[in-house]
This record gives structure tokens, C-alpha cells and sequence, in this order.
């Protein structure tokens, strides 16, 4: 998928640019599926996630029932894809750990075996009565139709930018008092959609939108790899290690962990340090404002940026 691929095109009306962001994602999902190895259920996975992130950006858009229901099918299908990544990833980070010397061979020796043994588990249950086949059919009744999304304008996407920015911004809060494994997952998938969200609407103004993107970028990276290694743990506990062993690998987790989470608090602290509101005005102005660029339009001044209230004038007229 090119770089260009998800990203709102401006020359397009913005109906038809939703629908066509989530059938691409949708579709890239489907076509992954055509392989059954890791790299394909990893882009699949991938594709589903930015899929939510726009269904999610436009939630004020659709009928609440609409909207529950096609997020809840592509959260299903993703879940139902998840067991295979976690395990690939724990294989992939104990080879990593082994070479850097972190572990010794009496600990990733078992705990290889071990996850060779699930991997094989999981890729089974998956694939059994054609389940890579069952999701790939799914996956072709998921889209959004342009009559369904007729109308929409830059405001449409205030509601969506707000709730996800507030979510994540939520999980912030809570991690920072609870740093949990989970309270810090949480947080990363809501900041996970929300940089999406921000890479779809960087054409709105990039001077200013790819350098916000990539800083999301680092710190939903960070709180991957996180995830990942108290997900390693967790997997290394349900193994045949020997307590020594278990204790020696959490030791070298725990470390790990320690230096990760700190790289996270000051990432979270600036991109989380507006409130919702403001942050989905301001994202919306840009939008207005560059789709009226686009057009040639004039820009009416946005009612004192009182969002989501439709101001009395259009935000972009005809010439």
C-alpha cells in the first residue's frame, strides 16, 4: 500500500473519499487473508484497525445501531486473528532477547518449544472448516455505501475526533495512576486509532500534521512494545520453565518495561495536553480550510469555532 493510499484526498467529496478509506482497508484485508502465514494475518489485522479508526472518525455521521454494528464485526474478525500475532511476536522477541544475550539458551530453549507447540495450536484452530476462507467471505459484505454517508462536510468528523482524542486521552489519566500491562494497553489502542485518524487528515495542513503523526507513531510504538513483552510473560507462565528460569526472564522484562514506560509519560503528556474539544475544532478548521483551498472557495468565519453547532453561513461556499 503506498504511503498516499490512507489519506483523504481534498479534490474528492468527502462522502464518497469515507466510503472509498474503508472499502480499500477492508479489501487490503481480504487480500492478505489469500496467504495464511504471520504476514499476512499482521497486514490484515493492520488494514482492520484503520478501518475502525475511520468508521470511528465518522460515528456522528451513521445511525448509532449502523455504527455499532460494523465496528463490532471488524473488532470480532480481529480478534479472531489476535491469537495468531501474539504468538508470532513472542517467538520473534525471544529470538530477539537470545541474540542480544538477554536470555540464555536454558530459558529460550523450552520456551521456543513451547511457543512452537501454540503456534501450531493456533494456526490450526484457524484454519479448520476454512476459517481463513469464512473471514475472507465476511470481509466482502463489509462497506459503506456513498447514499449512506450523502451530505457529510468537515463537521461530520468532530464528533469522531473528540470521542477517540478523549478516550485516549482517559487511558492517559488512568495509566499514569494504575501503569498496569493493561491500563497501558488500553491506552495504546485508543491512541493507535487516533493516530490514524490524524495520518488520514494530514493533507489537511502537512506542515503540521505528519510531525503530530509521527510523534503518535513513536508512542503507540512504545506501548506496543510493551504490550508485547508483558505478553511474553504471560505466555512464558502457561510454559514448562522451571521458577529459576520464569523469574530470570521476568527480571530481564521488567527492565525492559521499566525503560519503555518511562519514554512514554512525556510523549503522552504533549500530544494529550489539549481537551477533546479543542483538539477536534482545530482539526476541523483545517479540514474546512483546506478543502475550501482545494476549491477555491472563500472561508466564512466558523460562528467563534462553537463546534459541532453548524454555524449560520456554509464553512465553504461557491465562488
Amino acid at each position: 500500500m503506498s504511503t498516499d493510499a490512507y489519506k483523504l484526498r481534498l479534490d474528492r467529496p468527502l462522502d464518497r473519499e469515507v466510503a472509498r478509506l474503508v472499502r480499500s482497508q477492508v479489501s487490503r484485508a481480504r487480500r492478505a487473508l489469500k496467504t495464511a502465514d504471520d504476514t499476512g494475518v499482521h497486514t490484515a489485522r493492520k488494514a482492520l484497525k484503520r478501518a475502525r479508526a475511520v468508521l470511528r472518525l465518522i460515528r456522528g455521521g451513521l445511525p448509532r445501531e449502523r455504527y455499532r454494528s460494523f465496528d463490532q464485526d471488524l473488532k470480532l474478525i480481529g480478534r479472531r486473528l489476535g491469537g495468531v500475532r501474539d504468538i508470532a511476536v513472542a517467538v520473534s522477541l525471544t529470538e530477539i532477547l537470545t541474540i542480544e544475550g538477554k536470555i540464555k539458551q536454558t530459558i529460550a530453549k523450552p520456551l521456543s518449544e513451547y511457543l512452537s507447540e501454540q503456534r501450531t495450536a493456533v494456526w490450526s484452530r484457524l484454519l479448520v472448516d476454512d476459517g481463513i476462507e469464512d473471514i475472507r467471505n465476511e470481509l466482502d459484505g463489509l462497506r459503506l455505501t456513498q447514499e449512506e454517508l450523502s451530505g457529510m462536510d468537515a463537521l461530520a468528523l468532530h464528533g469522531g475526533l473528540a470521542w477517540t482524542y478523549s478516550r485516549g486521552r482517559e487511558c492517559l489519566a488512568h495509566a499514569v495512576e494504575f501503569p498496569s500491562a493493561d491500563s497501558l494497553h488500553s491506552w495504546r489502542r485508543h491512541a493507535k486509532h487516533y493516530g490514524y485518524q490524524i495520518r488520514l487528515l494530514t493533507p489537511a495542513w502537512p506542515l503540521v500534521l505528519r510531525s503530530e503523526a509521527r510523534a503518535i507513531d513513536t508512542l503507540t510504538e512504545a506501548l506496543g512494545n510493551d504490550h508485547d513483552l508483558s505478553e511474553l510473560v504471560r505466555l512464558a507462565k502457561l510454559s514448562d520453565l522451571d521458577n529459576s528460569a520464569l523469574k530470570s526472564l521476568q527480571r530481564v522484562v521488567r527492565k525492559r518495561r521499566k525503560d519503555l514506560v518511562a519514554s512514554v509519560w512525556p510523549l503522552g503528556a504533549r500530544i494529550y495536553a489539549e481537551d477533546a474539544w479543542s483538539v477536534a475544532s482545530r482539526m476541523t478548521v483545517y479540514l474546512a480550510a483546506a478543502f475550501a483551498e482545494e476549491s477555491g472557495a472563500p472561508i466564512n468565519l466558523l460562528n467563534s469555532m462553537a463546534f459541532p453547532v453548524r454555524p449560520s453561513h456554509p464553512l465553504i461556499t461557491s465562488p
